[in-house]
């Protein structure tokens, strides 16, 4: 999730409105295996996608959600948010930060009426797990302190 593209749908949003009854935070990627051959990139890049995406896009539309008193806030985490895996230590971290996340936020807005929730789906066939990477397509990224 890149700043320029949340900064453009919150105009597009703010053009029309200047009340949102919700938004759903549900970008994700998923990038599993060994902890010492996973690259601090394929660790940042994750944790940007599945973290701070997610609170980059609720700080932004903030206002427009705490304009009207029962709004609502719905973060797409995991199970493996409170159950750690083996080989997905970058996405078991990014969706325990999103769980700690919103119930930060769910504290912090209460004032406010803004109503936040964190569902947390178990494991199914959805297009994440399309795209998670076997290990031989991930070893092109291993770290040198592992190649070593």
């Amino acid at each position: 999730t890149k700043q320029e593209d949340i900064d453009a749908a919150f105009e597009l949003v703010k053009e029309k409105t200047l009340v949102l009854h919700g938004l759903v935070n549900n970008a994700g990627i998923l990038l599993g295996t060994y902890i010492d051959w996973t690259s601090m990139d394929v660790m940042r890049r994750v944790m940007d996608v599945n973290y701070f995406g997610h609170v980059a896009m609720t700080k932004k539309f903030l206002p427009l959600l705490i304009a009207k008193y029962d709004s609502r806030v719905v973060n797409i985490c995991s199970a493996a948010g409170f159950i750690s895996l083996s080989n997905m230590s970058a996405y078991s971290a990014s969706k325990y930060a999103m769980e700690s996340f919103s119930d930060c936020l769910r504290r912090e807005m209460f004032p406010w009426g803004l109503r936040v929730s964190a569902v947390e789906p178990g494991f199914m066939q959805t297009p994440i797990l399309k795209r998670l990477k076997s290990f031989q397509e991930v070893s092109t990224t291993i770290s040198n302190e592992a190649q070593e």
